[in-house]
Order: structure tokens, then C-alpha cells, then sequence
């Protein structure tokens, strides 16, 4: 009987020992999850800042930053949709080119991309001001949460995103309106897909095809081209990848039916 109870007291005892250690990894695991939180929003504020000091001169300084053909086209084309809005004048129908034509045949006007929707209610002056610091923010904090739920670490994704948005590609492309709001819901797409792939859920497909109907509105057709083909590389090696599962491969090809 001694031996039993001797047997059943080392028996508690490690028993304990293990609820105890449990106990103490819960507090570390909260921990580190909280020090991912805190660095991850560390990184986005460093982009926020980073893109306003870039750009200083138009947010804080009232200058304009002028590439390629800004100044020739966009500028005087949503200087013209502000003041028909301020008017009550404007509609679908544009009486300016020609015998007219309605504003979603231009396919590189975007009159309605998201971003451009800030051109009919602030003048234009106003918005180019600060228009370049706030699509590339927009631009690297999408493609930073990307890039995590990817599995990157924080400070390899920051690097990446800074990396993709300071390319002269896109520097040079910042004011040109079409292709800037085109690629901007790119990493937004990607971001909602991995969301449906990672949680199971297709409200994440809805707002990934949400993003995809945005970039149209972008209406660069050049760089839909583009993004329509490193979507399918992305797309297309999840469902890859899940080649074995049919019931997985099922569900993210509903999901990219969805998408689309």
C-alpha cells in the first residue's frame, strides 16, 4: 500500500510538473506573438514615414511631383472631372474628345479606380500633392502584409516591400494614375487570396475579386497583362500544391472561381 501511495504521489508530482510547464509556455507564446505585433507595426510605421519623407516637398511643402506625362494628361484630365463635379455636371457621357464618349471607353482614363475617386472631391493641386506618398504607402504596407502571411519574417518582408515600391518602374510611374492604381490592389488581391487559402472561408475570395475588380478600374490594360500573369503563378502553385487533397483542391479552385 505504501509502495502505491508512493507511486501515485510521484505520479501527481509529474503531473503537476508538466501542468506547470504548460503553464509557463502559455505566458512565452503570448509573448512572442506580441513581439511579432509590436515589430510588425514598427515596420509599418517605418513605411508610412519613410514614404513621407520621401515625398515631403508635396506633403508638407505644397510642390508637385511631375513624371512622364502627368503633367500633360492626368493632370489637366481630372482638373477637368473636378470642376464638372463641383458643377453638377458630371456623367458617364464625356462631351470633351470629339463627338464625345462615354469615360469607361478610355481605357487608360481610370476615371473611377478607387483612389481616383479623392480627384472629384478635393481640387487637383490638392490630391497630387500628396497623392505620391499616399499610393506608395498603400502600395508597401499591402505588399508587407502579404509578404508575412506568406511566411516571411518582419523584417525581411519590410525589406521586400520597400524593395518591389521604390523600383523606377514604379517611381517614374507614381503620378501616371492608370498604371499606379492597377498595380496597387495587385498585393491587395494576393493578400485576400492567401486569407481564403489560410482560413477556409470564401468571403476572402469575394474581397480578393473585389481587389482584381479594382485593378480593372486602374484600367492600365498593360499591366493588367502583367498582373493577371503573376496572379496565375501564385494561384496556380497553391492549387499545385495541393494536388494530392482533392477536397483541398476542390475548395481553392472554388476559391479561385470565385476570385475571378
Amino acid at each position: 500500500a505504501s509502495g502505491s501511495e508512493e507511486g501515485h504521489a510521484r505520479g501527481s508530482e509529474g503531473m503537476a510538473g508538466l501542468y506547470c510547464g504548460h503553464m509557463e509556455e502559455v505566458p512565452s507564446e503570448t509573448a512572442r506573438n506580441e513581439a511579432h505585433r509590436g515589430s510588425d507595426g514598427l515596420a509599418c510605421l517605418l513605411i508610412v514615414a519613410f514614404f513621407l519623407a520621401w515625398h515631403a516637398a508635396g506633403v508638407f511643402a505644397g510642390q508637385v511631383y511631375v513624371a512622364e506625362d502627368t503633367a500633360a494628361y492626368f493632370f489637366s484630365n481630372r482638373a477637368v472631372h473636378y470642376a464638372l463635379a463641383q458643377a453638377g455636371e458630371f456623367g458617364f457621357w464625356d462631351p470633351l474628345p470629339g463627338l464625345g464618349q462615354p469615360r469607361l471607353a478610355n481605357i487608360q482614363n481610370g476615371s473611377f479606380a478607387p483612389l481616383s475617386l479623392l480627384f472629384y472631391a478635393l481640387p487637383t493641386t490638392t490630391v497630387f500633392r500628396f497623392y505620391p506618398a499616399l499610393v506608395l504607402s498603400l502600395l508597401s504596407l499591402s505588399t508587407f502584409a502579404f509578404f508575412r502571411l506568406r511566411g516571411g519574417g518582419t523584417w525581411p518582408a519590410l525589406f521586400g516591400a520597400l524593395s518591389w515600391s521604390t523600383t523606377g518602374a514604379l517611381l517614374t510611374h507614381v503620378q501616371h494614375l492608370a498604371v499606379i492604381e492597377t498595380l496597387l490592389f495587385l498585393p491587395v488581391t494576393l493578400l485576400f487570396w492567401q486569407l481564403a487559402l489560410r482560413r477556409g472561408q470564401g468571403r476572402w475570395a469575394i474581397l480578393a475579386g473585389l481587389g482584381l475588380a479594382a485593378q480593372c478600374f486602374g484600367a492600365s490594360a498593360q499591366y493588367l497583362v502583367y498582373n493577371g500573369l503573376l496572379m496565375a503563378l501564385f494561384m496556380g502553385s497553391d492549387l499545385f500544391a495541393a494536388r494530392q487533397d482533392r477536397s483541398v483542391l476542390g475548395q481553392r479552385a472554388a476559391f479561385a472561381v470565385g476570385v475571378g
